[in-house]
C-alpha cells in the first residue's frame, strides 16, 4: 500500500513511519527539509497547501495520513488550508487526519478552532477517519523529560527511572 505521511518527520510521525515501513508499505513523506530517511521516499515541498493536493493527485496513494500540526505560527495554513487541499485531492483514497481533543469551531483558542475547521474539510472525503488525541508524551520529547523533572507524573516508570 502507498501512504503519503504528512508530518512524517515529527514526533508521532516517526513512530507511525517506522510501523508502516515494518509492515511493508511504501511511505512517501513531503518535507520542507532536504533529508533522506531510510526506507522512505521524501518529496521536497515549500509547505504551501496546494503542493500537498498536487502530490496526492500525482502519486495516487491508497491512503494519506495528515499529522501536520503547529503550536505557533500560521494555524490556518497548517490546520485548515493544507487539510482542505489534501481532502480535495483524495477522491479514491482514505484520509486519516490527526486533530486534537478540544477541537471546536467556536473556541476562542486559535489552535482548537482551526483544528475543528480542518476536520470540517476532511469530512468532505468519502473515506476518512479523524483522531483526536489529548496530550501526547514520549521519550525523546522535551515536554516528556520536563514532566519527569517536574514530577507531574510521580508514579510514571521509565527505563531511566527504574
Amino acid at each position: 500500500m502507498r501512504v503519503i505521511l504528512t508530518g512524517g518527520t515529527g514526533f508521532i510521525g516517526g513512530f507511525l513511519r517506522a510501523e508502516l515501513i515494518q509492515r511493508g508499505h511504501e511511505v512517501v513523506i513531503p518535507t520542507r527539509k532536504d533529508i533522506a530517511i531510510p526506507g522512505v521516499k521524501t518529496v521536497r515541498v515549500r509547505g504551501e497547501p496546494e503542493e500537498y493536493g498536487r502530490l496526492v493527485e500525482e502519486l495516487h496513494p491508497d491512503a494519506v495520513t495528515n499529522l501536520i500540526g503547529v503550536l505557533r505560527g500560521d494555524y490556518h495554513k497548517a490546520h485548515v488550508a493544507i487539510p482542505r487541499e489534501i481532502a480535495r485531492a483524495c477522491n479514491s483514497c482514505r484520509l486519516i487526519q490527526m486533530s486534537a481533543l478540544g477541537a471546536d469551531e467556536d473556541s476562542e483558542i486559535p489552535y482548537f478552532r482551526t483544528k475543528a475547521l480542518g476536520e470540517k474539510e476532511v469530512r468532505k472525503v468519502k473515506s476518512y477517519a479523524i483522531a483526536r488525541p489529548s496530550l501526547v508524551l514520549g521519550p525523546n520529547q522535551r515536554l516528556f523529560h520536563d514532566a519527569l523533572k517536574w514530577r507531574i507524573f510521580p508514579n510514571l516508570k521509565t527505563p531511566s527511572s527504574r
